[in-house]
């Protein structure tokens, strides 16, 4: 999917929480292709540092990372009543979750594989960038 740049998504940052390195690196180079800035990391305790030191826009979170939950980390947002919002990227069932902890934080729930698709419309409808506009570049 070639999706144009938009002027927009040059001011948001999105943070990958994936342990997977080859579903990390297809992500972070689709968003990175479509002008968005993307940090992308591997464990939940780098995830929470990055987050700190970013503050991205947007997080995508995998559920299951080697050193702990992504809902932990999710928890730990709330806590410090950060503004991000979160996408889980999960090849479990998340129907038990429930968008917006869970309120305002939590705004989708993406299945692996990831479809290119759906991704990108999760990202536009979590960061308001929804209107595309060739870029000059």
């Amino acid at each position: 999917m070639n999706a144009p740049k938009t002027e927009l998504s040059k001011s948001i940052t999105i943070l990958i929480v994936e342990d997977d390195a080859s579903v990390r690196s297809s992500v972070e180079s689709f968003l990175h292709d479509l002008g968005y800035a993307v940090y992308s990391v591997g464990t939940k305790k780098a995830g929470w540092e990055t987050l700190k030191r970013v503050e991205p826009t947007l997080v995508l979170l995998d559920l299951n990372l080697p050193d702990g939950s992504g809902l932990d980390l999710i928890r730990q947002i709330d806590q410090e009543k950060l503004a991000v919002k979160v996408i889980i990227m999960s090849a479990m069932p998340t129907h038990h979750l429930q968008p917006g902890v869970e309120g305002k934080i939590l705004v989708a729930s993406l299945t692996k594989p990831i479809d290119p698709d759906q991704l990108l419309d999760a990202v536009e409808k979590a960061t308001g960038n929804s209107t595309p506009v060739q870029s000059a570049s």
